[in-house]
């Protein structure tokens, strides 16, 4: 903890009321408030690993169950091993992405084919939202960027991952992607600067996000217990990822439909 941190309770202490003449209650509280912080710090990390692992693993699972099943119409065995297989690496990339969070260390940028990250991002969920009614739908561009890849693939996954909770039989899901100079919303001022960005738009048709999910879309989503707590850690991590990266989300509401936009830098 810095110095800066180290005083925090005693600043605390003051407001609340606790006098200097009291150093054994003050600890006490200090000490409280140290573990109090631990136990939220660890929280975070544990929901945001659960979710960043437990997608893969889902589609692990489904493809799985897939292959065991008699053969049906649209079933390929060799092409649900495959996905299998890329679910795997993808395990273990997060998991190394993890490792390499908690050494503070980042992955490096590479040359992106924006249209690849959307298609890789979908074929992740075709399965399901046939299962489900729900059609998917992307717009390709051609375009490419220079960026930090799998954490922007990932949040571009837990926005579709958001879609699967939120809709419903016959609605639609449509991503698209662009490269844009785009300026950053009046929330995120002074955090970030505008810039040419890769954006990844997500249009969820016919569904609404109550607007109580986009307020205060940073706040821990365990202490929001007016809100599923599902699509409330979709939000969580995935306006994290974005604020981690140096980007944003921004969100609309029209016509009984919702877009979330998410802005990635290009570096």
């Amino acid at each position: 903890m810095t110095e800066e941190g180290s005083r925090s309770p005693t600043v605390m202490f003051a407001a609340a009321g606790f006098q200097a003449g009291a150093p054994t209650a003050q600890a006490e509280v200090a000490e409280l408030l140290r573990h109090a912080e631990r136990r939220i710090a660890m929280n975070r990390v544990a929901a945001v690993l659960a979710h960043a692992l437990g997608t893969p693993l889902n589609v692990i699972s489904g493809r799985a169950a897939l292959i065991a099943r008699p053969p049906k119409q649209g079933l390929d065995a060799v092409q649900n091993a495959a996905v299998i297989e890329r679910q795997v690496e993808a395990l273990a990339s997060r998991i190394q992405r993890a490792l390499d969070f908690l050494r503070g260390a980042r992955p490096p940028p590479e040359e992106c084919n924006l249209d690849e990250l959307i298609a890789q991002a979908l074929e992740i969920y075709t399965p399901l939202a046939k299962q489900r009614g729900i059609t998917l739908e992307r717009a390709t561009s051609g375009l490419s960027a220079r960026l930090i890849r799998l954490p922007a693939l990932q949040a571009v996954t837990d926005l579709l991952s958001l879609g699967m909770l939120i809709m419903k039989s016959g609605q639609r899901i449509a991503l698209a992607a662009e490269r844009k100079h785009v300026e950053p919303p009046a929330s995120e001022r002074g955090r970030v600067v505008a810039g040419e960005m890769a954006c990844f738009s997500v249009h969820y048709q016919g569904a609404e996000l109550a607007p109580e999910l986009l307020q205060n879309p940073h706040e821990p989503w365990e202490v929001r217990a007016d809100l599923d707590a599902d699509s409330a850690l979709l939000l969580s991590v995935c306006f994290g990822l974005a604020r981690e990266y140096s980007g944003w989300i921004t969100a609309e509401r029209a016509d009984s439909s919702t877009s979330l936009v998410l802005c990635w830098p290009i570096v």
